[in-house]
C-alpha cells in the first residue's frame, strides 16, 4: 500500500517535471523515514554545485511541510539515504524550500592538506584552523582571543599550533611562547623569531604592558 501511493505520488511530479534523480531522492528519504504526517517525503527540486566552493553540491527541496528542525534531527538518517555529509540545511525562498550543502560521504576532503602561502587569510588577524568541507576554517584573535587545542597523542596539536603561530609571525605579530619544557618542541628558529618563556617569572617579565594588577 506504502509503495503504491508512493509511486502514484512521484508520478504527478514526474508528469509536473523534476531534475534527475528527484524519484531516488524522494524514495531514499521517504525509506528514512522522513515524512510528515500524510507519510509524504521531500520532494527534490533542484540539485547543483555551490558557485562559491565546486566541492559542495546544493540540494533544493520542497519539505512538504516537514519543519528544519526535524531535518535536523534525522541528519544522520538523510546522509545516510542520500551518501551524502551534509555541511549544512537552512530555510530558503521564504520558508517555503530547504537547502541542503553536502559533499559526497566519500573522500570529501583530502586526507593531508600541506600548507601554501596562498591560504594565508588577508582578514587581519584571521588565522586559518583548516579546510572544512564548505571552505577554509578559520578564527580571529579579535574577536577570539583564547583558543584551546585539545586532542590524543599524535593528533596534530602541536602541527596546528605552530601553524598558527607561524601565520601570526606573518602578519606581523609580536608572540610570546610559554613553554615551562624548556622549549625542547620547538627547534632554534622559534627561539629566533618569538619571546620564550621558560618559567611563570619569565612569563611575568616578557612584556609588563600584557598585564594589568
Amino acid at each position: 500500500m506504502g509503495r503504491d501511493r508512493l509511486g502514484g505520488l512521484f508520478f504527478v511530479i514526474a508528469a509536473i517535471g523534476t531534475p534527475r534523480g528527484s524519484r531516488r531522492a524522494y524514495e531514499a528519504l521517504w525509506t528514512a523515514g522522513l515524512t510528515n504526517h500524510g507519510g509524504d517525503a521531500p520532494l527534490l527540486l533542484a540539485k547543483y554545485k555551490d558557485a562559491h566552493n565546486p566541492r559542495v553540491t546544493i540540494w533544493e527541496f520542497d519539505p512538504n511541510k516537514i519543519p528544519l528542525e526535524v531535518w535536523q534531527t534525522k541528519q544522520t538518517s538523510i546522509e545516510g539515504a542520500l551518501n551524502i555529509t551534509i555541511a549544512k540545511m537552512a530555510w530558503a525562498e521564504g520558508r517555503r524550500i530547504i537547502r541542503v550543502y553536502a559533499v559526497p560521504a566519500v573522500g570529501d576532503l583530502p586526507a593531508l592538506l600541506p600548507w601554501q602561502d596562498k591560504y594565508l587569510s588577508r582578514k587581519s588577524f584571521e588565522l586559518v584552523l583548516g579546510e572544512g568541507i564548505t571552505g577554509p576554517v578559520t578564527v580571529n584573535l579579535a574577536h577570539v582571543p583564547h583558543i584551546l587545542l585539545g586532542g590524543s597523542t599524535g593528533s596534530g596539536k602541536s602541527v596546528l599550533l605552530k601553524l598558527l603561530l607561524m601565520q601570526a609571525l606573518q602578519k606581523g605579530a609580536e608572540v610570546y611562547i610559554a613553554d615551562f619544557k624548556g622549549g625542547v618542541d620547538f627547534p632554534a628558529v622559534w627561539h629566533q623569531k618569538c619571546r620564550m618563556c621558560f618559567t611563570e617569572d619569565d612569563l611575568l617579565d616578557c612584556s609588563p604592558g600584557l598585564w594589568t594588577s
